[in-house]
């Protein structure tokens, strides 16, 4: 990683710090007899502070590691990815056993069902002994009974809904999937085995971006800022420089060897950089 730092510059600055705008001209001797003069380049140099270049050793690394695990305990009964595949968000990547979850679902839901009916019946019932009172043929106080058991099973179905709802959930969670696009870097886990909520599973990495990261000597601290360009060439055959700006520096040294993180966040769209 190559940081090109631009020290600031006040209206004071000594002439070994700034450029001063000139003009360039450059003038061809015209041989005996001819009309028309030689051309003339006149280049305008602009005002500019001074660089340079701070040269260090870094490697990638990826935004984004996760050790997957599932949200609920069970038997393994399938894995659809291996070390190396490439997954897209929401993609399943690991089955647990859901025989008893399902049946539990059906269970309530059949329940729901049963539910929704009573209602339907206290509605109709409700509706009828409304127009016997409009001809005086139906007791008021048991029409207001009526309508209170009406509301009564209307807070149970909608608490049924809830449980089956609830339920779905527990089920959709017996399938593991991927919280984001990249790769699997590890299978920690066999088919068959039982595991609680808590165990790892897989890891997968984003490789869209990746980070650069070196350590800066402190010396250079006061030189650089998020925003200074940067270029990075990664260590394989064929590569070349790739430009970019600093993304972020950490100005706390924590292991005591007075160098500070230095980032660049990198595009890695066809996924050739490899962090690590």
């Amino acid at each position: 990683m190559a940081l090109t730092g631009y020290p600031r510059l006040g209206r004071h600055s000594t002439p070994s710090r700034r450029l001063a705008a000139v003009l360039f001209a450059c003038a061809i001797s015209v041989p005996a007899g001819a009309e028309t003069p030689a051309p003339v380049d006149v280049v305008t140099i602009t005002e500019a502070p001074m660089g340079r270049s701070i040269t260090l050793a870094g490697g990638l690394r990826s935004p984004r590691v996760s050790a997957i695990s599932a949200r609920v305990s069970g038997y393994i009964t399938d894995i659809a990815v291996e070390a190396g595949d490439r997954v897209e968000p929401g993609q399943q990547l690991l089955s647990l056993d859901d025989e008893i979850a399902t049946l539990e679902l059906q269970r309530r839901e059949a329940i729901l069902r049963e539910a929704e009916a009573l209602v339907g019946d206290q509605q109709r019932r409700v509706a009828e002994a409304a127009d016997l009172i409009e001809a005086n043929n139906f007791s008021r106080s048991e029409l207001a009974s009526l309508r209170a058991e009406l509301a009564a099973r209307r807070e149970r179905l909608t608490q049924f809904r809830t449980e089956v709802a609830v339920q779905r959930t527990y089920l959709e969670h017996h399938r593991v999937k991927a919280p984001f696009a990249g790769v699997v870097t590890n299978r920690l886990v066999v088919v068959g085995r039982q595991v609680s909520a808590d165990t790892s599973l897989l890891q997968v990495a984003s490789m869209q971006p990746v980070w650069a990261e070196a350590r800066l000597p402190q010396r250079y601290l006061n030189e650089v800022a998020p925003g200074t360009p940067v270029r990075v060439r990664p260590d394989f055959a064929g590569s070349e420089w790739l430009p970019g700006e600093l993304s972020a520096l950490v100005p706390v040294s924590t292991d005591g060897s007075r160098t500070f993180l230095v980032r660049s966040e990198l595009p890695n769209p066809d996924w050739r950089l490899a962090p690590g």
